[in-house]
């Protein structure tokens, strides 16, 4: 059974663009962070991948939006891993507005 996480973002006004959706870009940030913190969750930190001297890096992403979202809005990012194979794995995630 998959570990989840959840994060939730406050959408802040510099990750929007003119027309007040946030900028594609920084629905990436939201993906990051969330991993980065359900890195943390299972035991693999900051300190762990600086200690160990390695690192994880993002060789292929795929996103389908269904809804902008806004200024004011926040975010919750759900996320866990579907696939783990030696060194590579499949990191999904679910976003969905909360406020």
């Amino acid at each position: 059974m998959p570990r989840f996480h959840s994060a939730t973002f406050p959408v802040r006004h510099y990750e929007c663009d003119a027309y007040g959706h946030v900028n594609n870009t920084n629905y990436l940030r939201y993906m990051e962070e969330a991993a980065f913190q359900a890195s943390a969750d299972a035991g693999y930190d900051h300190h762990y991948y600086q200690s160990s001297g390695t690192t994880w890096l993002i060789r292929h992403t795929e996103v389908e939006f269904l809804q902008p979202l806004f200024y004011g809005d926040s975010v919750t990012v759900k996320t866990w891993v579907a696939d783990m194979r030696h060194i590579r794995s499949i990191r999904m995630y679910e976003l969905t507005r909360t406020g």
